[in-house]
């Protein structure tokens, strides 16, 4: 009698094992997920990783020679790029210093050497875009992206300080004006383009598209409004990207699994979830995938139809001529 009470018991227990690592499983890539798309790296803003930091004695020293390698350099496109490299390396330092010690003052210096980096970017592309030329385009490009990813060390900054949270908000929000001034220089199809090549110098997860929507739909709210439609547009894009990324994900854990992502990577989560909801069900996007590429097939279908029957008119219309 003991066996069979016991087997039950024990089929239970399993059971309940496999539940909860599977839970556990899942917690856990949404994790990484998160850190993966949230993490800035030295590499990512094509810079070396910064070892004297603004506690360090020898940092006057670095920051003088800096100035030297700025004063000689005449060329003003090859200045603003010495001074994208130099706003690169200041938020860097930012994040390593609040990771490293509680020293408020030297971080302090250094957040605010690195809002003049990008004060110095915005008036020299002020100039730089009157006489335009591909290498002010590619440096447009890098801008935008490298904006992108300063917001992502920002939002960690703000968790790491959030005494200073205000302080960062205010940043981010000034920087987003930057962008958006920038950006309002451009046409329509200049902008996409500008925003398309920033996303997608971007790595991350398969979820990293939701984050960058979150961004994108900020900086909607900061540009004028002859810039609104191109930047919707590039949000069109992202999402469509994103929604092909899900279906790398197995339909049965996908909602579990951005719904934790969400609670996982910093943002605004609200935003996020309301572009979650643009999807609806995520459970059949595979399905919505097939039939938008049916759709798609069946319109070239048509337009090859409509193209020949075209042909075919002129030729007879040829024939009936001769």
């Amino acid at each position: 009698m003991r066996k069979f009470l016991i087997f039950p018991i024990i089929v239970v227990l399993a059971l309940t094992f496999l539940s909860v690592s599977a839970v556990l499983a899942q917690n856990s890539t949404s994790t990484d997920e998160a850190t993966l798309d949230e993490n800035v790296t030295a590499e990512d803003l094509d810079i070396t990783d910064p070892k004297i930091l603004p506690d360090s004695p020898w940092y006057g020293l670095k920051k003088l020679w800096e100035n030297i390698q700025e004063i000689f350099t005449f060329n003003p496109l090859e200045n603003a790029k010495l001074q994208l490299q130099r706003a690169n390396q200041r938020i860097l330092e930012a994040q390593k210093l609040a990771e490293k010690t509680g020293n408020d003052e030297a971080f302090g210096r250094v957040i605010e050497n690195y809002q003049r980096q990008i004060e110095k970017i915005e008036k020299r592309l002020d100039k730089l875009v009157q006489k335009r030329d591909a290498k002010v385009d590619k440096f447009i490009d890098k801008f935008a992206e490298y904006q992108i990813k300063h917001r992502k060390i920002l939002e960690k900054l703000e968790e790491i300080k959030p005494d200073l949270a205000d302080e960062i908000e205010a940043i981010k929000d000034s920087n987003l004006e930057k962008l958006s001034k920038v950006l309002s220089a451009e046409d329509k199809a200049r902008i996409e383009e500008i925003i398309n090549t920033a996303l997608e110098n971007i790595p991350g997860s398969n979820l990293k598209n939701l984050k960058n929507l979150e961004i994108l739909e900020a900086l909607e709210e900061k540009v004028p409004e002859q810039a609104k439609e191109a930047i919707r547009q590039a949000q069109a894009n992202a999402l469509k990207r994103f929604k092909q990324d899900l279906t790398n994900i197995p339909d049965s854990s996908r909602s579990e699994e951005v719904e934790q992502y969400i609670k996982k990577i910093k943002g605004d989560k609200g935003k996020m979830r309301e572009i979650i909801k643009q999807l609806g069900d995520l459970k059949n996007l595979a399905d919505d995938e097939a039939d938008n590429q049916d759709n798609d097939s069946d319109e070239a279908a048509d337009d090859d139809t409509s193209a020949d029957n075209d042909n075919a008119n002129t030729n007879t219309n040829t024939e009936s001529q001769d």
